[in-house]
């Protein structure tokens, strides 16, 4: 799932008019090659919970077998976005373009739902009217990634019924 967000937060940002090579992962130390405007992605623990649910039933198309699909586990993971300009009006307008253009709700490979959740934004690196020599400004938001981990089997269908009438004999 990681690699399926990184991809969706890459898309967003891009349509926001951040380029591709400006998303990255957070690196353990910031460097001065880094891009000025740049997102650094952070991931956190990645949750399973398990809950069953039947989601779907459908005939095959040979008719012989019926399929269902099930719930096993739903999944959670939190990643931390870090928005990080040292101009704050843009920084303003793109985190405003990124939670708009966000979609809430996509679909991964194997076409489950994953729901896409901002829950929390917070600012860093805004002081005073004090002169500043380095000025790093960044917005932290926080997504939620939820989605499901679903199970499918095929039943048999009963598709040739023969009654065998059964007499008592007197």
């Amino acid at each position: 799932m990681r690699q399926q967000a990184e991809t969706w937060i890459r898309e967003v940002a891009v349509q926001c008019g951040l380029s591709a090579d400006s998303v990255m992962a957070k690196p353990n130390k910031p460097s001065p090659i880094d891009p000025k405007k740049r997102i650094e992605l952070e991931y956190l623990a990645e949750t399973f919970m398990y809950a069953p649910r039947p989601l779907a039933k459908w005939t095959l198309p040979e008719g012989t077998h019926q399929r269902v699909r099930n719930r096993v586990y739903t999944g959670r993971l939190p990643v931390r976005v870090e928005v990080i300009s040292d101009d704050e009006s843009w920084l303003d307008a793109f985190v405003n373009a990124f939670i708009v253009t966000l979609p809430p709700k996509r679909a991964d490979a194997d076409n489950n739902l994953v729901q896409i959740r901002v829950e929390k934004a917070t600012r860093d690196g805004f002081t005073g009217n004090r002169t500043e020599v380095f000025v790093r400004r960044s917005n932290s938001l926080h997504l939620t990634f939820e989605w499901m981990l679903c199970k499918e089997t095929d039943l048999p269908l009963i598709r040739k019924v023969q009654f065998t009438p059964k007499t008592k004999e007197a």
